[in-house]
């Protein structure tokens, strides 16, 4: 099973790095696969993000720098280019799990899902200490896309 990541940045040079690097050093077999796809969009940044970005170019990794139109147009970009079974969203300033990827598709597939929203934790740095937010969200089954929506 391939997995499309996508990530649109907009003056991320702060976060990106940790974020892409989380993603191209997942344990997850099919993850760096030259079949998946993983995109950053970076939407018309000022600050360093191109460049960091360029840094990371290679064939895991495709960057595409674009006007500012918005998350919602650079993930609609995404996933007219995606190539995989599945897209996964990534916020710029979000790390994954070492595990994650594998833990997604195993989910995935074991259940045949056609969509997943899942929980994740939210690291609020501030004076040498760290507080982690969790954010659930409820277990539900839906019986179409329309009711899901």
């Amino acid at each position: 099973m391939k997995l499309s990541v996508i990530i649109p940045a907009y003056n991320a040079e702060k976060e990106i790095g940790k974020c892409i690097n989380s993603i191209l050093n997942t344990n997850h077999t099919d993850a760096v696969d030259e079949a998946d796809y993983i995109a950053v969009l970076d939407t018309g940044s000022t600050d360093n993000t191109k460049q960091i970005l360029d840094r990371y170019l290679d064939s895991h990794l495709i960057v595409i720098h674009k006007v500012n139109e918005g998350v919602s147009v650079a993930r609609n970009i995404g996933i007219k280019n995606a190539t995989g079974d599945y897209v996964l969203f990534v916020d710029a300033d979000d790390e994954l799990e070492p595990q994650a990827l594998d833990y997604l598709t195993n989910y995935l597939l074991d259940k045949q899902l056609d969509l997943l929203q899942f929980s994740v934790s939210t690291d609020t740095y501030s004076q040498n200490s760290c507080k982690k937010n969790l954010e659930y969200y409820l277990n539900k089954s839906y019986i179409s896309s329309k009711e899901a929506f």
